[in-house]
């Protein structure tokens, strides 16, 4: 799943900008390499900078990729979050997934990025760090908002559903980006996996 919403502007010094710079080639690299294939030098290549400027921005590899971490939670998973919460009704809450879902389909990048994110967690506890906190802030938000939606719901019922949701927003998104858009499934059968997933037992 992703949402991307608008990259921060840089604030006006010349140094910041050059981080940011050098964040950007260093998610592009992570995106196109995975993180076995971040190194300094890949980073100050790809931003036409030298390795001792990424070192002084980021400091060692764990410092890059928690800044790589950070920022992409920051553009791509706590906007999701965000966008479900902003509903007011069931409806519009499937409505704004399936809407999400097709989103993702059209931005490769931020889906490839994402997916290093959830897979580099397994492995680097710099990354894990930052994704857990976020997605585990992410779903108590949403079961919130369920709670919020239908009083039914009981928040250990609401977290479980939350957990199923986001699940399937993000395997429908990778299954797409694995087999090409052909696999995506229609609009009607998203709905309805959604709507299948908050009509559960709670």
């Amino acid at each position: 799943m992703t949402n991307r919403t608008p990259e921060r502007v840089a604030p006006e010094g010349r140094g910041d900008r050059r981080r940011a710079e050098l964040l950007q080639a260093a998610m592009d690299c992570v995106a196109r390499e995975g993180w076995p294939g971040l190194t300094h030098r890949k980073v100050a290549q790809h931003a036409g900078a030298n390795a001792g400027l990424v070192h002084y921005y980021f400091g060692n590899l764990a410092g890059l990729r928690s800044a790589i971490a950070r920022h992409a939670s920051d553009h791509l998973i706590l906007p999701v979050a965000e966008a479900l919460c902003a509903t007011t009704t069931v409806d519009q809450l499937i409505h704004t997934a399936v809407q999400i879902t097709e989103a993702s389909l059209d931005d490769p990048d931020g889906v490839r990025l994402l997916t290093q994110m959830i897979t580099g967690a397994a492995h680097y506890p710099d990354v894990a760090a930052v994704v857990a906190a976020d997605m585990t802030a992410a779903k108590a938000r949403f079961a919130g908002h369920l709670v919020d939606l239908d009083s039914e719901w009981s928040m250990p019922g609401a977290i479980t559903a939350a957990g199923l949701f986001i699940g399937a927003l993000d395997g429908i998104v990778l299954h797409a980006l694995t087999f090409g858009p052909d696999a995506a499934a229609p609009a009607a059968q998203l709905e309805r996996l959604f709507r299948a997933v908050l009509t559960a037992p709670r």
